[in-house]
């Protein structure tokens, strides 16, 4: 039995190749920064009392500090920069992450009690302006220039807010202040972004990366083949349930579309779609996998913590929504198919549906201890993410071909590893620009424009909540786009009366529109580059078949039984007129 055989894409082709003892320093940094985050999210000194107890900040500090040392040896100062050496400069970088993040680990309770961060003395002044300058560097070579303007601009802010025009006036503090709040104060670098970081993502991190190294990718790609890949136009569906189950779990629209696109778009133009229209449906259905639950790549954790609701209740809601979104997608593709006379894969060349479920045995022994961890006990997401990448460890025992060595095991660190030192400069960068919000009362500023800008008109209001989240979602991760637009857009829908766990899930859509939208449209960009069709072409016909993300978060909004939120004679009618309303569209 064959398959079409993944194209290798060049996905990571920013990342530098280390090889001999620089590959093993960064597999050791890896291992060291995981075991400071993983020392804490077990709690481990509860079970081996001999060993000292650390809070949260001190080894958080320590692993943003080795993960952002790390940032410098995996990415380039420039695209043209070699990717076989790290320069002296990259070193010198590197080594400067470093000394904040030490002294806050090993002075945390000083630090404290003596009110450090409200007068920092000189010494500390001088480590916050160096990690500053280095989290900057770190976040434009992950993430790039734009978002890199909006920190410094963030910075900057409290020091000036006395000189600025209208509603932007606020008062200004002094350098020594600013510093201290936020490289050392609770609402900065040590704030709510370093605690998500600690306790929800790189627990799921660890499990994404394990599903990855014992061929989770290979699984789903395996299973929506044996289950749709024989019906009219099937590897449009395969692409779709793919990306639906894939990105649940990995949170990473690019990842996604790397992962699954490979197999999948060449199946796709093999059975007669367009390159840009198969590319689309990649591009599309990726970033779908943040809304998908049960994992809703770790946003269905941070938006329970937000909203102070139980995470069963987040994932039982996001279901209607979520197949809505992926239903329109899967419509749209099933008529392209009618309207060629597309066929499905010959069965000969199809995987079998109980081959396929016995290969992904340890991965769906892993997602059900996940969720009957979080569900039934009730554990913390983290820790409950950690005792599922256990269960899909030993899982793997069961097959010679996915039974763990020492090369898994470092293809694993090596993994995680980069996940989290593309996320980290980010993260860091969210707690810089959140403690400079609250530093000014900004955030409240910009909810009370907003509510002045609409007024009692909620349809104004959604539209200028869509395009902050659009603005900021241009080469931002979804999870540090909902971030922020929680924390400062959600408020000004609250005196409209709309509910807020409405408001939230409209936000987490809305977040997802600059990765299928020109000139943005990076999921579009990468599908493109695998189909070899033409991105523009791809992105276009891309907001053509995600319409249901631009205006179904609207519906959500009105309509807030679409969350089953109200009686049972509302929620049908609700479902049933979106779900005609989408048909339509599709067609």
């Amino acid at each position: 039995m064959s398959t079409t055989q993944p194209i290798k894409i060049e996905v990571e082709s920013r990342y530098r190749v280390h090889t001999g003892v620089r590959h093993k320093l960064t597999l050791l940094v890896t291992a060291l920064a995981l075991a400071s985050a993983l020392y804490t999210i077990l709690d481990v000194p509860l079970y081996l009392r001999f060993l000292p107890h650390f809070l949260p900040p001190q080894t958080g500090s320590l692993t943003i500090g080795l993960f952002m040392f790390l940032a410098f040896l995996h990415f380039p100062a420039t695209k043209g920069a070699s990717r076989e050496r790290v320069p002296w400069y990259d070193w010198l970088l590197a080594i400067l992450s470093l000394p904040l993040p030490l002294w806050v680990s090993v002075n945390y309770m000083r630090l404290i009690t003596e009110g450090l961060d409200m007068f920092p003395p000189p010494y500390l002044v001088a480590l916050g302006v160096l990690m500053g300058i280095v989290t900057l560097e770190a976040v434009r070579r992950s993430m790039g220039l734009p978002i890199t303007i909006l920190v410094i601009f963030l910075f900057i802010y409290p020091l000036v807010g006395s000189h600025m025009p209208g509603i932007f006036f606020t008062r200004s503090w002094g350098f020594e202040r600013v510093i201290g709040h936020l490289f050392y104060g609770e609402e900065g670098l040590l704030g709510l972004p370093l605690s998500v970081l600690m306790r929800i993502i790189i627990g799921f991190f660890v499990l994404t990366a394990l599903f990855r190294v014992f061929g989770g990718t290979k699984f789903i790609n395996d299973f929506a083949l044996a289950i749709t890949g024989g019906v009219r136009g099937g590897p449009g569906k395969v692409a779709i349930i793919a990306s639906a189950l894939f990105g649940s779990v990995s949170g990473s629209a690019l990842a996604n579309t790397a992962a699954t696109g490979s197999i999948t778009i060449p199946l796709m133009i093999r059975t007669g779609y367009r390159r840009h229209y198969a590319a689309a449906i990649e591009a599309v259905a990726s970033p779908g996998g943040q809304i998908m639950p049960p994992v809703m790549g770790t946003v269905a954790f941070i938006m329970a913590e937000f909203l102070e609701i139980p995470y069963a209740h987040i994932v039982v809601i996001a279901f209607i929504p979520a197949l809505l979104y992926f239903g329109s997608i899967f419509l749209q593709a099933d008529f392209q198919a009618a309207k060629m006379g597309l066929k499905g894969i010959p069965k000969g060349e199809r995987p079998l549906v109980w081959g396929s479920l016995k290969q992904g045995v340890p991965l769906i022994l892993a997602l059900g201890t996940l969720i009957y961890f979080l569900i039934i006990l009730r554990w913390s997401p983290g820790k409950s993410a950690l005792i599922a990448s256990v269960a899909c460890f030993l899982g793997a025992f069961i097959y010679r071909e996915t039974r763990p060595n020492f090369r898994k095991l470092g293809e694993f660190i090596e993994t995680v590893g980069k996940m989290l030192t593309e996320l980290i400069p980010m993260m860091s960068a969210l707690g810089i620009m959140v403690g400079a919000i609250m530093l000014t009362g900004v955030g409240g500023t910009f909810t009370r424009m907003l509510t002045g800008m609409g007024g009692e008109n909620i349809p104004l209001l959604m539209l200028a909540a869509a395009g902050a989240c659009f603005i900021l979602g241009m080469g931002v991760p979804v999870i540090a786009v909902y971030m922020l637009t929680a924390l400062f857009v959600a408020p000004a829908f609250v005196p409209l009366g709309v509910p807020l766990i409405a408001v939230h899930f409209a936000l987490l859509y809305w977040s997802i529109l600059s990765f299928i939208t020109p000139p943005v449209a990076l999921t579009a960009i990468l599908a493109a580059s695998i189909a070899g069709a033409n991105p523009m072409r791809t992105g276009l016909r891309a907001m053509a078949l995600g319409a249901t993300a631009y205006f179904l978060p609207v519906l959500i909004l009105l309509q807030p039984a679409l969350l089953l939120y109200g009686d049972a004679g509302t929620i049908v009618f609700s479902i049933v007129c979106t779900i005609l309303t989408i048909a339509f569209l599709a067609m």
